[in-house]
């Protein structure tokens, strides 16, 4: 079936569409993908382990070839003197935040990043990958089930800290974490404060991956979940050169293997330079 690219969002749609199925942009008539096909993301993540086994859940990448149904509806906490908009999705626990960082700022990360050496992802599909900081060693068992531990600097074994390049995101982690701290008291949410309080500490994040994704070679990032022991509670990611779309739905597991249910699922748009924040239900519950 012929189709055109939404040159906002990426996502591929029917050729008889004037206007994109999730996003809305009206087509372009030229067929031009504003991003040249290319995608990155930094997704960091925190060695802090869960307080207790929690249930299943996953979330998954759409590639800009997939075919993305409506986008999530979400709720906003903002007064007059916040810096952000904070936006509550669903699932529960996943939060959006548009424009974290400047095209000043993008551009700067951009070239640090082609600074370094990009690898081929080694599971969860084809795509250049970085990771940086300290990495968060593998499952402990312990009198209280599972749990993980982030490993310490070590110049000798090349266990550095997170390169400084990195600052302006972190700081913007900071002070959303910081924001919605404010926020969460004033209508005394406990759980996003606690969500805060982990965002804000000094030990997260410790570790970052940078994606990158090309049309052109193909690249494609398979259904999966993150690691719920070793990248901990909260993930973080941000979008980079064009849109991403994220589609959360619920992990079952048969005869071993892990399958995804898509008759229930949660698809998520995020605009170029957006932080997305998976917390709680979006998590482990979804």
């Amino acid at each position: 079936m012929a189709e055109w690219a939404c040159t906002q969002c990426t996502l591929n749609n029917a050729v008889s569409r004037t206007t994109c199925e999730v996003c809305g942009a009206k087509r372009n008539p030229s067929g031009i993908d504003g991003s040249n096909g290319k995608k990155q993301s930094m997704n960091f993540l925190s060695g802090f382990p869960p307080t207790k086994k929690q249930k299943s859940s996953s979330s998954s990448s759409s590639s800009s070839s997939s075919s993305i149904g409506s986008s999530s509806s979400s709720s906003s906490s903002s007064n007059s003197s916040s810096r952000f908009n904070i936006e509550r999705l669903e699932p529960a626990g996943l939060f959006r935040v548009c424009d974290v960082i400047t095209e000043e700022e993008e551009e700067a990360l951009l070239r640090y990043l082609d600074t370094q050496p990009w690898g081929p992802a080694s599971f969860n599909g084809q795509y250049g990958v970085q990771t940086k900081g300290r990495k968060s060693s593998y499952r402990v068992f312990s009198r209280d089930g599972e749990k993980s531990y982030v490993e310490d600097v070590d110049e000798k074994k090349g266990i550095l800290p997170l390169p400084r390049d990195v600052d302006v995101i972190i700081e913007r982690i900071k002070e959303v974490g910081n924001q919605l701290l404010e926020e969460a008291t004033r209508s005394n949410h406990k759980k996003e404060q606690d969500v805060a309080m982990k965002i804000i500490d000094e030990r997260f994040p410790n570790e970052f991956n940078a994606n990158k994704y090309e049309k052109a070679k193909g690249d494609w990032l398979k259904p999966h979940a993150d690691d719920r022991i070793i990248s901990g509670d909260i993930l973080a990611n941000i979008s980079m050169l064009g849109t991403s779309h994220m589609r959360f739905s619920r992990e079952e597991k048969r005869s071993g293997a892990v399958k995804f249910d898509d008759s229930e699922y949660h698809d998520v748009f995020l605009p170029r330079r957006c932080l997305q924040l998976v917390t709680g239900a979006a998590r482990y519950e979804v």
